[in-house]
């Protein structure tokens, strides 16, 4: 390794480090400006990490939305029907911003601040670049499917590049002094996956009735029209739609390398890496900032306390928030707690872009699903990426959203109602301890897993019955709830049965499990009836 003979220059607008999938099947890797105009020929972005992939999505999008600047349907209409991206305007910006993608420049490096020098001194604070990639252990950070030495941690610039583009989406907690990024602790982000990466951009392009109604609308701040400093742990209460995309959460420097080694991220070989960095806190909202609402998140908006992000939870299946993901939802039917789903203002726009027929995409759009799940400080437990195919007429239904709120609940119920019930027959006279509580826990979860395929099932089923006239319509939705409640039980007692299968079968066990069943079909079918009865009611 040697000292850099400057200048150095890896440029993301030309150079390339993304990683894509064409049509036919081929995987390259492209610069910004070759990927822009390929775009129409490019199945979508891969990547190891999904963290990567909405990173990249995101400054793509602040790209596109900075040149094409849409304001009306009309201008969404051209870009969406257009076979691919028009050449001209993004020349054009390459020509103007180009410059300012250059991860390695002196003056002005991309999404680092310019007035921290490019090779340190004894002085500067550095860290390992090891903090850039969630999947690498650094200091106190332990990932325990990956072992290794920090300081030996050595990436290329691609990686670097993906590590700096996921700040501003998933920058989280990291100790005293150390803030997560514009939206909070990460949510979960819901990306637009069209056909081809034109057609998920050009769905990702929102007019100003969908951005963010707190957004600054003078003098936005995207990375490549902003002064290239950031200031240490400087509060913003103005914050911009681009500059919301490119939020320089952290304060960075990297410090390149030449010479020929194998980056310990990606494998490939490299002349130039980064081995250390200046890492430290950057911008972050003020507190009394109004709430910023991310258009490709979901929230709840609570009675008493701030809006939720929607976010990943232990052991609940995306699919689970299927109707505050895509639907529009009723008010006060998540529980005792008063709360309103919001869905994502990317798929709100989408659904309105539909009613209007400016979408050719009759039948149903695919939106990706990607998060992390965290303790809501520096810890990370797992990913979520996931894709579902939604339906326009479930997301323009105003009844939908409910039908399957409700279809929902009653699996919870009924979950619930079995855990209880095993719960009391199996500890009978037991004043301390609980007896199979792993077994207990167990059913909740095994209920929800065989309920995935049916439950898409369902989403198929209220999709055609969107297509009926409105009376009987509302008559076979009835049935659709009731056939679902029915499967929910009979899965219910099914997984009752699994979990006994597994525990014995001496005379007590075999009691027990009779009482057991017993007690919790009678529960599981007059709940049931109940259903039936209010459904058709």
């Amino acid at each position: 390794m040697t000292e850099p003979s400057y200048p150095l220059s890896f440029n993301l607008w030309a150079d390339p480090w993304i990683d894509l999938e064409h049509c036919n099947g081929t995987i390259s890797r492209l610069g910004i400006a070759d990927a822009l105009l390929t775009a129409h020929e490019i199945r979508a972005v891969i990547s190891s990490s999904p963290l990567d992939i909405v990173g990249i999505h995101r400054l793509l999008t602040a790209i596109l939305q900075d040149i094409f600047q849409p304001e009306t349907y009309e201008d969404l209409r051209d870009l969406i029907h257009a076979n691919d991206f028009p050449e001209i305007p993004i020349r054009e910006f390459g020509q103007q911003f180009a410059s300012r993608f250059d991860l390695f420049s002196i003056d002005a490096p991309f999404l680092q601040s310019a007035d921290l020098p490019l090779t340190p001194d004894r002085k500067t604070p550095t860290k390992t670049v090891g903090y850039l990639a969630e999947i690498v252990p650094c200091a106190t950070s332990v990932v325990h499917f990956r072992h290794g030495q920090d300081d030996r941690q050595m990436f290329c610039p691609a990686c670097c590049a993906r590590g700096l583009v996921n700040i501003p989406a998933f920058a989280k907690s990291g100790g005293a002094g150390i803030k997560p990024s514009i939206n909070g602790v990460p949510p979960l982000y819901v990306l637009p996956s069209g056909m081809n990466l034109k057609d998920s951009l050009a769905a990702s392009l929102l007019i100003p009735p969908f951005l963010p109604a707190v957004r600054a609308t003078q003098h936005d701040q995207a990375w490549w029209r902003r002064q290239p400093v950031v200031k240490r742990s400087q509060e913003v209460s103005s914050v911009g739609y681009l500059h919301s995309l490119t939020f320089p959460a952290r304060r960075v420097r990297l410090h390149p390398k030449e010479g020929s080694v194998e980056c310990t991220l990606c494998g490939e070989k490299t002349d130039l890496s980064v081995r250390t960095m200046v890492f430290e806190m950057g911008e972050a909202r003020s507190k009394d900032a109004p709430f910023w609402f991310d258009p490709f998140a979901a929230y709840f908006l609570r009675e008493k306390e701030g809006p939720l992000p929607l976010r990943p939870s232990p052991s609940k299946a995306a699919w689970r928030e299927f109707g505050s993901l895509f639907l529009t939802m009723p008010e006060n039917t998540t529980g005792t707690k008063k709360r309103h789903p919001v869905r994502p203002q990317v798929v709100e726009q989408w659904t309105r872009l539909g009613e209007q027929g400016i979408t050719d995409h009759v039948g149903a759009f695919d939106f990706r699903c990607i998060g992390m799940r965290t303790d809501m400080k520096a810890k990370i437990f797992e990913w979520v990426d996931t894709t579902f195919n939604v339906p326009l007429a479930l997301m323009k239904s105003a009844e939908a959203g409910l039908d399957i709120e409700d279809a929902l609940a009653f699996s919870s119920d009924c979950g619930r109602t079995g855990q209880f019930v095993f719960r009391t027959k199996m500890n009978a006279g037991k004043q301390k301890g609980e007896r199979f509580s792993h077994e207990r826990q167990a059913i909740q979860e095994m209920v929800w897993q065989r309920l995935a395929d049916p439950f898409h099932e369902l989403v198929g089923r209220l999709e055609a019955l969107e297509m009926l006239p409105t009376e009987e319509r509302q008559e076979k939705r009835k049935d659709a709830i009731v056939q679902w409640g029915r499967t929910v039980v009979l899965i219910t007692l099914k997984v009752i049965e699994i979990i006994f299968d597994t525990m014995g079968d001496d005379a007590q066990m075999l009691r027990q499990r009779y009482e057991c069943t017993s007690e919790l079909s009678g529960r599981l079918f007059g709940s049931l009836k109940k259903m039936e009865e209010t459904t058709n009611a």
